[in-house]
């Protein structure tokens, strides 16, 4: 049975969505009976966390293609997140501006493989021996995210409770702090990393990324709110440019927000 490598980081990223969904229904219950004021404030801040699959595209020159075709055999997509807090100021109705500041966890990972031994040993060894193993490529970020949002009609369904569907672009200018390259082992069917290396260098620090979302935003009352979308981002520059092989990271993923508006 083939074990799927993004196990040891879903853990962690389930626990954390378990506990934002549990505040969710904590605000839910706590604010339901609030009526809406006929001027509420146009600023607002949300706080978010949003797990993430996430890649990177390839470009070279014509000599290199064969390059991309061998990393591409043996590399995939991995689990990351992003998480941070955005402000936003309502021109009118429909339009806002976004402003905001993020961390985000992205990179990939290559493919499992089979841990073989040149010299088996006759009887079983004292401490277990790993079965498979990959590296992961990790780019711990921060992003500031400027953009704006298209806010289409409110559906009120009673006085407490109010949904608006939501559109909106950003674009992030974005500082890498830090390259992580982890070798995980599997040893009786747990992951764990063996070893790991930080690098502060070896990349391009300073980059460009755009992303595109559409979603929900349920209010509880005047002042509180959850919000759900899905996202898309694509980084116009290269994080890795000094390789054979040019790396565009990219990622998809499912934002869970909570929203205050004074």
């Amino acid at each position: 049975m083939k074990t799927s490598s993004s196990i040891p980081r879903l853990a962690s990223i389930g626990a954390v969505m378990n506990r934002t969904i549990l505040l969710f229904v904590a605000i839910s219950t706590i604010s339901q009976q609030t009526a809406f004021s006929q001027n509420p404030s146009p600023f607002s801040i949300r706080a978010y966390f949003a797990p993430q699959v996430q890649y990177r595209t390839l470009t070279a020159d014509a000599l290199e293609q064969a390059v991309i075709s061998e990393r591409n055999a043996q590399e995939q997509a991995s689990i990351g997140f992003s998480t941070g807090a955005t402000g936003e100021y309502r021109l009118n109705e429909h339009w806002s501006v976004l402003a905001g500041l993020a961390y985000s966890l992205r990179g990939f990972q290559s493919r499992p493989r089979n841990v073989t031994f040149a010299n088996s040993p006759q009887t079983a060894p004292e401490q277990p021996l790993p079965e498979q193993s990959f590296m992961a490529y990790s780019f711990n970020a921060i992003d500031i995210p400027l953009g704006i949002q298209y806010r289409f009609a409110e559906m009120r369904i009673a006085e407490t409770q109010v949904w608006t569907a939501f559109a909106a672009l950003e674009a992030a200018p974005s500082i890498v702090l830090s390259k992580t390259k982890a070798h995980w082992v599997r040893t009786e069917n747990l992951w764990a990393v063996e070893h790991s290396l930080v690098r502060n260098r070896g990349f391009d620090r300073f980059g460009l990324l755009v992303k595109a979302s559409a979603g929900v935003n349920y209010a509880f009352s005047e002042h509180i709110a959850a919000r759900v979308s899905g996202h898309f981002q694509h980084s116009l520059s290269a994080v890795q440019t000094q390789l054979s092989a040019r790396e565009y990271l990219y990622a998809a993923g499912l934002e869970l927000g909570v929203e205050w508006r004074p």
